[in-house]
C-alpha cells in the first residue's frame, strides 16, 4: 500500500533520499530545539510572549505568495495563466532560500509592505508545510490541524485543541483576563477547552451592551446570579457538562469586565495604516489587546475572508492580489502599532488549511492542495529567508498535483511555543509528534 506519509517524508524518522541529501534532521524539542527558546534571539525566554495565530481560510496558494525562482519553466507549463511578477520593479521582494532550498524565492508584490520586517530579519517564511493528515476537505484539515493530532480510522478525535493543552501546561499570568481570545464568529477547534478562552466578533460592543444607564447593574446581577448557581468560583459544586458550564460563565463573565477596561477605539500608534477590511479591523483589535497588558497570551485571528481560490484565482490584478495586499498591509500596520518593545515580544504565524494545487484548473484558479507557505514575523524570529526543504515541482515529485509537504506544521508550531513561552517540550500541545527542527529560532 502507498503510504503518503512514508513517501513524502513528514515522519522524520523514515526521512526520504531527498530529504536525507538536503540535511533535513529531526531533533526532538527536548534536545537542542527545546534550548532554541533561550538562544540569542529568542523574543521571550522568561515565557512572557504573545503568539498570534492568523489563519487564511480556504488554503493560501503559496506558488503566489512565494514563488521559487529556480521553478520558473515548470510553473510556466503547469499553470501559465497564474504566473506572477518575480522582478522588483514590480514590487516583489527576493528572499534567500534557506540551507535546504536549491535558490531564491519572490515574495508577491501585494506583501512588499512587509519589506521592513523582511530587511530587520523579522520575516520567515516555511514552504512546502501542512498537516500529517492528507485530507483535502476544507472541514477535516481544519480540525486535523486544530486538533494538533491527525486522525485515524476509526479513532476518537481529540476532545480539546492544541492551543488548549499548551495553554494548560504552562502558568498562567492573570486570573481575570482571557488567555486566549479568537477574534470571530466562533471559537476556533484549536482553542476549544483552552483555559478561559473567548470568541469575539466585535470587542467594542461585547462588554457594553445594551442600555449603558443600566449596565453596572446588569453585570451585578449576572455576577450574583452566576454565584447563586455555581457557588464560590473554584468550589467544585458542578461536575461533569455542569462544571464545563461553570467555567464558560465565569469565563465570560471576568472577560466582560476585563475587555471593558480596555480601549478598542484608540488611534494606532507610531502612525500605523491598517487597511479598512475586516481583516485589518481584527489585527488592530490584536494589537489593541497585547497594548493593553491585560496578560491575553494567545490571539486567534480569523480573516474573514474566503482564500478557497477554485474560480478566477486573479494572482496579479484579481481578487487573491487584493487579498496579499490587503493581509501585508494589515501585517506591517500591526508591526508598527505594537511598536519595537512589544513586537520583540510578540510572533504571527499566519497559514491555510492547506495548499493549492500546481496546476491551474479550467476556471482559472486552483483546487485543493497539499503544501503551502506558512508566514512568520516577530522580533524574536530567525528571518530572512525561505525555511524548508524543497520537494520538487516534476511530476514524480509531486502529491497527487500538488506540492508535496516536508515540514509538519506542529513542528512550525512548537518552535514559536519556545519562542513565545519558553515551552521546553512540544508534547502537551502535539502528543506523539517528534519534531524536526525548523530554524524559526
Amino acid at each position: 500500500m502507498n503510504d503518503p506519509l512514508r513517501t513524502k517524508s513528514l515522519d522524520p524518522s523514515l526521512p526520504s533520499r531527498r530529504a536525507v541529501l538536503r540535511g533535513a534532521a529531526a531533533l526532538s524539542l527536548s534536545g537542542a530545539a527545546a534550548r532554541a527558546a533561550t538562544l540569542p534571539g529568542a523574543s521571550s525566554p522568561s515565557g512572557d510572549g504573545s503568539l498570534v495565530l492568523v489563519h487564511l481560510s480556504g488554503g493560501l496558494d503559496g506558488l503566489v505568495a512565494c514563488t521559487p525562482l529556480f521553478e520558473g519553466a515548470a510553473l510556466a507549463a503547469q499553470r501559465p495563466g497564474l504566473l506572477v511578477p518575480t522582478a522588483a520593479s514590480a514590487g516583489a521582494l527576493r528572499v534567500p532560500g534557506g540551507p535546504a532550498q536549491p535558490g531564491d524565492f519572490a515574495l508577491h508584490p501585494g506583501l512588499q509592505p512587509l519589506a521592513p520586517a523582511l530587511a530587520a530579519g523579522e520575516l520567515a517564511l516555511v514552504h512546502a508545510a501542512g498537516s500529517a493528515d492528507p485530507t483535502r476537505s476544507h472541514f477535516a484539515a481544519r480540525d486535523a490541524n486544530g486538533a494538533g493530532v491527525p486522525s485515524a480510522p476509526g479513532a476518537m478525535p481529540a476532545a480539546d485543541g492544541w492551543v488548549a493543552r499548551a495553554l494548560a501546561a504552562l502558568p498562567e499570568r492573570s486570573a481575570a483576563a482571557p488567555r486566549a481570545l479568537a477574534l470571530g464568529s466562533t471559537l476556533p477547534r484549536a482553542l476549544r477547552r483552552a483555559p478561559r478562552a473567548l470568541s469575539v466578533r466585535d470587542p467594542r460592543g461585547f462588554a457594553s451592551y445594551g442600555i449603558s444607564s443600566t449596565l453596572a447593574a446588569r453585570r451585578a446581577s449576572l455576577a450574583s446570579m452566576l454565584g447563586g448557581a455555581f457557588g464560590a468560583p473554584g468550589s467544585g459544586s458542578g461536575t461533569g457538562l455542569q462544571a464545563e458550564v461553570e467555567r464558560a460563565s465565569r469565563d465570560a463573565h471576568a472577560a466582560i469586565g476585563a475587555l471593558g477596561a480596555v480601549d478598542f477605539d484608540r488611534t494606532p500608534a507610531g502612525g500605523a495604516a491598517y487597511p479598512g477590511s475586516l481583516l485589518g479591523r481584527r489585527m488592530f483589535d490584536a494589537a489593541t489587546v497585547l497594548r493593553s497588558g491585560l496578560g491575553t497570551e494567545v490571539v486567534y485571528v480569523d480573516s474573514g475572508a474566503d482564500w478557497d481560490d477554485h474560480d478566477q484565482m486573479g494572482p496579479v490584478t484579481g481578487g487573491l492580489a487584493a487579498r496579499l495586499a490587503d493581509l501585508g498591509q494589515a501585517l506591517a500596520a500591526f508591526r508598527t502599532d505594537l511598536g519595537p518593545a512589544a513586537f520583540a515580544r510578540t510572533t504571527v504565524a499566519v497559514f491555510g488549511e492547506f495548499g493549492r494545487r500546481v496546476d491551474q484548473n479550467a476556471s482559472g484558479g486552483t483546487d485543493h492542495g497539499r503544501g503551502g507557505a506558512v508566514l512568520v514575523l516577530g522580533g524574536g524570529v530567525r528571518g530572512g529567508s525561505v525555511l524548508g526543504a524543497w520537494p520538487g515541482l516534476a511530476p514524480a515529485e509531486l502529491d497527487d498535483g500538488a506540492l508535496a509537504v516536508t515540514t509538519d506544521l506542529r513542528s512550525i508550531l512548537g518552535e514559536l511555543l519556545a519562542v513565545s513561552f519558553g515551552a521546553a517540550s512540544v508534547a502537551p500541545a502535539f502528543p506523539g509528534h517528534v519534531p524536526a527542527r525548523v530554524g524559526l529560532v
